[in-house]
Parts: C-alpha cells; structure tokens; sequence
C-alpha cells in the first residue's frame, strides 16, 4: 500500500491563477493535530460496547435498557445518496436513521451496528480493500468510526471534523486517505491520514450544498467535488509545514448552471460530469470543453444523469429516466461530441421481491 508520502510525491502541475488553497488548519481542528503526536498501533482497536449509543430511559422508569431488542429493519432512505455499498460478494450495507444495516443478499440477515453519537448517521463508504468501512455520523462534534470488516470491530475513530454532521465520506484508490464533507454553512472538505486518526487538513468546499467528493484513480493528487450548482477540481500538493489543498470552481460559459449529481474522471486528467437536462458535460481543467450528446441531437438522458462508471474503457451512465447507456471506448470523447455509438439498455422492475434485470 502506498504511504501518504508516496501519495503526494510526483509531479504536480502548476496550480491556476485561479486556485483557492488552505494551509492551515481551523483552529477547532488544531486541538487535534496536537493529540496525534504518537502514531498508532496496527493492532488498536476499541470496544464496541463502550462506544455505541444506548436508549434514553429515566432512572425511576425502572424500565431496563435492553427491554426491547431490533429484530428486523424495513427501512431504508432513498433519497440519501451512496447509501448502498458492497462489503463483499453477499453482503450490503446502508443507513436506516441511527442504524447501520448490513444485509446478507442470500438469506436476508441482518445485522445491526448503532450509532455512537446517538445523533444518527450521515455517511458510510467501504475501503477498497473491503477490509475496512467508514461510518460518519450526526450529533454533537461526531466522530467517523472505521471498522474492521468482517469482525465489526472498531478500528480507528476521527475526530473533529465537525461540530454538527457528516454529509458524505469517500475512500482515496488505494485506502491509504480518506476524505469527508460536512453539513455546515462552508460544507466543510476534510482530508485524513484515517490509519493514525489524524486530519490532514480542512477547506471550505462550496456555499452550497456538496453532494460527492472523490480521488481520482489515475491522477492521485487530484479530487473532484459537485453538488449544488457547481462541480469543483482540486489539487493537493506537500509543503514543508504540511499539505496543501486548492481548488477551483468549474465555469459552465455559455452553458446553463446545473446540480451535478455525477461525474467519473478520465485516465487524462479531464472529468465527465452530467446534467439536468440530460447530456454530459466534458471538462478540460475548470472550463467545459465540450457537451456530449446523443446522433442527431438527441439528448443523452431524459433527465437527470446521476451515476457513472467507467467498465473496459466503456462509459456508462444511469438516468432519472430509468435507463442505462453505455458509450464505447471513452477515450474517444476528445474526438466527437455527438455519441452515435450509443448501447441503449432498458432497465425493467419485474415485480415485487424479483430481480431487476437489462433487455
């Protein structure tokens, strides 16, 4: 596993005129760069028993704490973003109000992990080794617990992040980093060093509100967050007293503003992002290069472009409109706008408890 060092080691372009970089740390944050002076045992982990919430009863209630004991959870809050993740080939896990539900696909399980805050939970992401997992929670100043997986042990706990909840939680390529989003006036961008429980730094990502945050795989230095209105790319390069963190705004130019709900970077450093009328938007460094649609004109999605992936050099992407398309060899994009190699697959609910299959 590549170190943080080895991380930001490499060849950084020079930053834009335009960057907006943090070098300091809030002082709410710097109470805990002072904490993190020893590094951690590997093999610290904390007890679960002592950490997670508990009921609320009044002493002369004489009600005991454990009179009622979850069995099942039917719940599940659609419209939280990245509240599905995949532990391993058989097990889901998502957010239920102050649960963490980890579900086994083949005999319908569950297993239940409470909250620590008692606040709630706002984000969960799954390290891409799938041997760890990260829960950001609500509450008063919450913590993003990282368990172990499958022991479900806690294994790192960061602190100071935020002072009122976590909006979203995002794992680098390789695990080594972690990075958060806060749900407060700035949506506050936290990097950590979440092995040695150590925040790296913190900048104001945007007025308004984030939706996602990720690294890109191909680029390690470089991130990309979108949300509201707006998409932003940053840079994170090493300074003698520490990191350093910059970004800059996507300008749109004669394209209308639109919410980004998804976007995927390319191999070459540019990012694909989607609209709300439904085509895509490829951006070169902070400015829109060209908007890809379908032959003839035609719209890509009707409607929202929400998820991407890039499978095989093949770039697909989800809609609000309830399909899936998928454009052949992506690294063509730089080439032509209109996509007339479109695959079009019709995504079909075939009924209540069945599977949802592509035709």
């Amino acid at each position: 596993m590549m170190s943080v060092e080895g991380f930001l080691r490499g060849k950084v372009e020079k930053p834009a005129s335009q960057l907006e970089g943090c070098e300091t740390k809030p002082p709410v944050m710097r109470q805990e760069a002072e904490r993190q002076s020893q590094e951690i045992p590997a093999d610290k982990f904390y007890e679960y028993e002592k950490l997670h919430s508990r009921p609320f009863v009044l002493p002369e209630s004489e009600i005991p704490e454990d009179l009622l004991h979850l069995h099942y959870s039917f719940g599940y809050d659609i419209r939280r973003g990245a509240n599905l993740q995949l532990l391993d080939d058989r097990t889901l896990i998502f957010i239920a109000g102050n649960i963490l539900i980890l579900l086994d696909i083949l005999t319908k399980e569950q297993r239940f992990l409470r909250s620590c805050s008692g606040g709630g939970i706002g984000a969960v992401a799954v390290c891409p080794s799938m041997e760890y997992f990260a829960v950001a929670e609500k509450g008063n100043n919450p913590h993003i617990i990282v368990y172990e997986y499958p022991s479900l042990r806690p294994y790192r706990i960061l602190r100071g992040g935020t002072e009122r909840e976590y909006s979203y939680v995002n794992f680098n390529h390789d695990g080594s980093l972690l990075v958060s989003v806060s749900l407060d006036l700035s949506y506050t961008l936290t990097l950590w060093n979440w092995r040695q429980e150590e925040l790296m730094q913190s900048c104001p990502a945007a007025s308004q509100e984030v939706y996602r945050v990720s690294f890109s795989p191909y680029h390690p230095n470089r991130l990309t967050s979108s949300g509201a209105g707006h998409i932003r790319f940053w840079r994170m390069t090493s300074k003698v007293n520490g990191l350093k963190l910059q970004g800059i705004m996507g300008q749109s130019g004669k394209y209308d503003t639109t919410d980004v709900k998804g976007f995927m970077e390319l191999p070459d450093g540019r990012v694909v992002s989607g609209t709300e009328w439904g085509n895509l938007l490829l951006w070169s460094r902070n400015t829109v290069q060209v908007e890809i649609c379908r032959k003839n004109g035609r719209n890509c999605h009707a409607g929202t472009v929400l998820p991407f992936a890039l499978e095989e050099g093949n770039l697909m992407t989800v809609g609000a409109d309830g399909f899936v398309r998928v454009r052949e060899e992506a690294h063509r994009l730089c080439l032509k706008h209109s996509l007339s190699h479109y695959m079009v697959f019709s995504v079909v609910r075939l009924g209540c408890g069945q599977n949802i299959t592509a035709t």
